[in-house]
């Protein structure tokens, strides 16, 4: 539900997600059955409108951790560039970074996921040669995705993969890949017993 929430509360202007109070609601056979969620926006809509640098620029000072005053303002049109090239929500992605991180650049999980948007290393050296984003000296990975210019140049192109990747079904399917993996998310949707709880919450 925090996702939901803070897209609805760092959302401009009239935009908003539709029915975010039914994220919790029930648990059909299609984990996707009631989540209704827009993660890319329509053709034609400006992303870079949908959200002011301004705005973009508040969130990071006020949650970013340990990051030079003087950068924000670069940080956030790095932002903003890479949703519109990428065509993803920048309040879409602000909020799913404060789900994984809470805004803390250096953090690493238990998984061995990095920074803003927890990168795993691997992910982030074939996001990186697939989208020819430069590749940081062998063995470096890790730190390059503590900086949060990095991050997100690697995390918002792969999260724009997925969403490609599922493209026609449930925006929960981009979600669930994004935060347990496109291949541990096929083989638990496989079994019968699968219950979604745990992502829907995320």
């Amino acid at each position: 539900m925090r996702i939901i929430s803070l897209i609805t509360k760092w959302i401009a202007g009239g935009f908003a997600v539709a029915a975010a109070a039914t994220l919790l609601v029930g648990l059909e056979s299609d984990p996707g059955d009631d989540l209704s969620l827009t993660v890319e926006p329509p053709i034609g809509v400006a992303q870079v409108r949908m959200m002011s640098k301004k705005t973009i620029g508040n969130v990071f000072r006020d949650r970013l951790d340990l990051f030079p005053i003087s950068q924000i303002q670069n940080l956030s049109e790095h932002l903003v560039s890479l949703c519109a090239t990428y065509r993803l929500d920048p309040a879409f992605v602000l909020s799913l970074i404060e789900v994984e991180s809470r805004f803390r650049a250096g953090v690493v999980s238990s998984a061995g996921a990095v920074g803003l948007m927890q990168v795993m290393p691997a992910t982030a050296l074939h996001v990186a040669n697939l989208y020819k984003i430069p590749v940081p000296i062998h063995g470096r990975m890790n730190r390059a995705l503590k900086d949060p210019f990095y991050n997100l140049s690697i995390g918002i192109p792969y999260l724009a993969s997925l969403r490609d990747r599922y493209q026609g079904e449930s925006p929960y399917y981009v979600l669930a890949a994004y935060n347990m993996g496109p291949a541990a998310l096929k083989a638990r949707l496989a079994s019968r017993r699968f219950k979604p709880t745990q992502t829907k919450q995320y």
